[in-house]
This record gives C-alpha cells, structure tokens and sequence, in this order.
C-alpha cells in the first residue's frame, strides 16, 4: 500500500491522538455491550503448549513460563510468559507479552508483540506490531501487511505494506511493498533494498543508503528537532516493560483482594460496565472533569477540608481500581456463561483475564494509544462504580423467612 510522504506535525499527532482514543473506546464497548463470547481454551501451566499435530478450534490463552505453540490455534492467541514459540499456526491474530519471542510459524491475521527480543522467522499474513529492544524479521520471513516497529529493527524479509520504525540502529534490507517511514540517527538501507513507495526519515544525520537499493518513490530527510532514537543497547526499554510488568502484577494483587473481601459489590460495578456501558461513560467523565474541582472548593474551606481529604482518598482509590472494575466486566463477558456458577474462583479468572487483556493493550507501540487505553479505562470503571453502587442499592433485600406456624408444629395424628 504505497502512500504519500508525509510528515510528523502536531497536525498529524492530533489525528493519531484522536484515531487512537475512537479506536480504544469502540474496543471497550464493543467488549462490554457485546452479545455472548466465543469459547476459548485455557491453558496456564509453568509450560503451557499446544503440542504438534494437535488442533485447538478455540481462542487460546497461554500463561506460564516457556509457552509454546506447535500445532495449530485457530482463532486468536494470546500469550504471557517468559519466553514463547510459534512453530505452528495462528488461524487469527496474535497478542504476546514476553521477554524472548520468534515467530517461526504462520499468523493468519496480525501480531501484536512486546518483548525483549523478537525474530520473525515466518509468515505473518497481517500487521505486525512490535516494541523491544531487538526486532528482526530474517531472510525468508514476510509480514503481508504493515510493520509498525519501536527499538533497534532489521528488516531483512519481505513486507507486503509500510514500515514505520523508530528506535535505534535501523535496517531495511528487503523487498517492500509501501513506504519506508522511520525515524533514528542511525538509518541504514542495504544493496537488497527494493522500496516499492517513497523513502521519508527524520534523523539528524543522512541515511547510509546503498548505491544497489532501488527507490521507487521520492527519498525525503527532514532534520529532526532533537537527539533520536531508544537506547537499547542497555536495560532502559527493557526496564520499561519490567515496570509495566510490575504494574500489571501489582493490579493483580489488587483485583484477588477486592474480588475475595467484596464479591458482591465488584461484580455489581463490573455489570454495571457490562450491561450500560454508555451511562457508565458518560457519568464517568463528569466523575473525572468535576469531582477534583468540588474536592478542590472544599479545600478552601476549613469545615470542608476533612470531607475533601476523605473524597480525594475515595477518589483516587476509585480511579486505581477502574482497571480492576472494566478487566472483571471484559472476563465475566468472555467467559462462557456455563461456567458462572456464581463462586469467587469464577470471578478471579474472569477479573485476571480482564486485567491482563488492559495491559497487553498499553504495550501497543503506537502514540498515545496505551493512554487511550488508561483514560477510557479510568473513565468507564469510574462511571461503573457510580452506575453498579446504585444497581446494588435498588435490588430489594432479600426477606427473612416468616416464622414457623403452629400447623408446622401441630403433631400428626394417627
């Protein structure tokens, strides 16, 4: 898909910007407001694997330690773990959160990867979109669609689409089918290079470009404004996915408390979400744009100051817990129904699926999108809590059982 050059102004940022948050927001109610969920296979082992030969017609979720997939998944996959390894096919899409990932096998649709390491080995039919330190696609490999990269990348297989690459050293040595875009101080275009659209980089020094490389389009540098670049050669993006890693476990721990003290009020504001996605929305962002200005009147007050303090706390409790909210709404929905046998080991897998679902999306390497993802998060688990709190205060209270009478008592006569 060749495209026009074009450039990073704040114009182009603010349609990422809006694109971004549109695309979030119809994820969410798409997964709160849709009908029932597809089945889906489970597999959490220290080594969960689907093993060669073997055909899983389902969704697949894999956490463990060295995950693998030999056979075949043929829906989508998602996978957290260590490491993970795709020697089989994926007949949907692919989401993996790990620290060592390659792709050996087939992906019907799009990969969506954050690691430390990645290498492309196979063929991935749609996008691929990669963070880490280390993203190769090898000789051989091919991506059919667009390669939207953050982190030291070589591009040494065929791309069917654009690549769009920031990071550190970047290579494109390699048959592609639309536009190279990239952004680095340290470009490199190898003799294979054929760049089927136009060659547009920004980068405080002029790319090292191959007299062999064939360059259909235009070639276009724009100097940048600043130092380019990640540093991968050390431990900062990998210390970044640590800590959205730790971040994640940390909203773990959160969720298990919540789900096993107050069952009944998570899954109150969590249906809330579910069942009126819209109203939670709307009452979420008035929560958010004019709850800090009440609290802030109130500090101005010296008979106010203790109620602001105590809204502040309640307040910012209800905005950490969101995540925790929206992520037990998204698993009661994926879940299938006969499993809901109303117990707190049913709701603990459905919050720990939502939870890891939120945060697989904010590894997403694309501007601002892991935002998009936080503020609609905060948003409608904000607005859940006001739309499940006043759900629960109108379900009628269950009525004692009226005293025995005196018939129940009266002996039987023979």
């Amino acid at each position: 898909m060749a495209g026009r050059p074009g450039r990073w102004g704040p114009a182009r940022r603010r349609a990422t910007l809006l694109g971004s948050v549109l695309g979030i927001a119809a994820l969410l109610v798409g997964l709160v407001a849709a009908g029932p969920a597809r089945a889906a296979e489970f597999i959490n082992d220290s080594d969960p694997t689907i093993r060669r030969l073997q055909e899983v017609n389902d969704d697949v979720y894999l956490f463990g330690d060295e995950a693998t997939i030999g056979g075949r998944a043929g829906r989508d996959a998602v996978v957290a773990s260590r490491t993970f390894v795709l020697d089989g096919d994926v007949g949907g899409n692919l989401m993996v959160a790990s620290e060592d990932v390659a792709i050996n096998g087939r992906v019907e649709r799009s990969a969506r990867v954050a690691a430390r390491t990645i290498r492309v080995r196979g063929t991935i039919r749609g996008d691929l979109v990669a963070a880490g330190a280390d993203i190769v696609i090898e000789p051989g490999a091919r991506v059919g669609g667009d390669v939207v990269t953050a982190g030291n990348v070589e591009v040494r297989g065929a791309v069917g689409g654009d690549v769009r690459a920031q990071g550190g050293e970047i290579l494109i040595d390699a048959r592609l089918g639309g536009d190279a875009r990239l952004q680095s101080d340290d470009i490199t275009v190898g003799p294979t290079a054929q760049i089927a659209g136009n060659l547009s980089y920004e980068s405080n020094e002029a790319a090292a470009i191959d007299p062999a490389a064939r360059i259909t389009g235009t070639t276009e540098r724009r100097e940048a404004d600043g130092p380019l670049g990640l540093d991968t050669g050390g431990t900062s993006l990998f210390s970044g996915l640590v800590g959205q890693f730790l971040r994640l476990l940390t909203a773990l721990v959160a969720g298990l408390v919540v789900v096993l003290l107050v069952p009944r009020g998570a899954v109150a504001v969590a249906e809330g979400a579910r069942r009126r996605p819209l109203p939670s929305l709307l009452i979420g962002l008035a929560v958010l744009v004019f709850l800090p200005i009440v609290l802030l009147l109130l500090l101005v007050t010296v008979v106010g100051i203790p109620i602001a303090l105590v809204g502040l706390a309640v307040f910012l409790v209800a905005l950490y817990l969101s995540q925790v909210f929206v992520g037990l709404a998204i698993g009661r929905l994926i879940l299938p129904r006969s499993w809901a046998d109303g117990g707190r080991g049913f709701n603990l897998l459905a919050m720990a699926m939502g939870v890891l679902l939120l945060g697989a999306l904010r590894f997403v390497p694309v501007p601002f999108f892991g935002t998009g993802v936080a503020v609609l998060t905060a948003v409608l688990g904000l607005g859940a809590v006001v739309v499940g709190s006043r759900r629960a205060r109108s379900v009628p209270a269950t009525p004692p059982p009226a005293p025995p009478t005196y018939a129940q008592y009266r002996p039987t006569a023979y």
